[in-house]
């Protein structure tokens, strides 16, 4: 993980020399990769200033592709920055977004960081409620994923981590 984030620092580009070089979704992946790095950094002013500006460029272009994965990843600048209201409005944003598009991928992301907010809000039963839905939806996925790729799947950080507080 340490080499992953050394080279995502050092391979940072400026959004428009991305948007130049390969297009407009390489750069708004960039733009959400930069929003996770400046999270895990923590850079968690920079997280929420990038993510203020991704979600509302995407909403007024009328991208809902990347709206559920920008409205996460701006929900938990928001939770960084102690805006936990403001945080519980984007993720149940996203979630409806996700419902919508049946973006089963990143619903169960949503329900996880649901059940984050609502434990840092001291609502245990919204948070196990949420993590349940979560949980219910790694399975779902694990279910259809194929045999090979099951396992890395349950096996990756965020998942295990959703996983294990059930």
């Amino acid at each position: 993980m340490v080499a992953q984030l050394e080279w995502a620092r050092t391979s940072r580009r400026p959004y428009a020399d991305t948007t130049n070089q390969f297009g407009i979704r390489f750069s708004l992946d960039a733009l959400l990769a930069q929003v996770e790095l400046a999270l895990l950094e923590p850079e968690y002013a920079h997280a929420l200033t990038l993510s203020t500006a991704l979600t509302e460029y995407l909403a007024h272009n009328q991208m809902r592709h990347y709206q559920p994965a920008a409205l996460l990843l701006h929900a938990r600048a928001l939770m960084n920055a102690a805006q936990l209201d403001r945080a519980a409005q984007t993720l149940h944003a996203a979630r409806e977004l996700a419902e919508q598009m049946k973006a089963y991928w990143r619903l169960w992301q949503v329900l996880a960081a649901l059940g984050e907010l609502e434990t840092a809000r001291g609502d245990s039963a919204a948070a196990d409620a949420s993590r349940a839905q979560a949980r219910a939806w790694i399975e779902y996925i694990a279910a259809r994923t194929p045999t090979e790729l099951r396992a890395v799947f349950l096996q990756t950080p965020r998942v295990r981590a959703v996983l294990e507080t059930g």
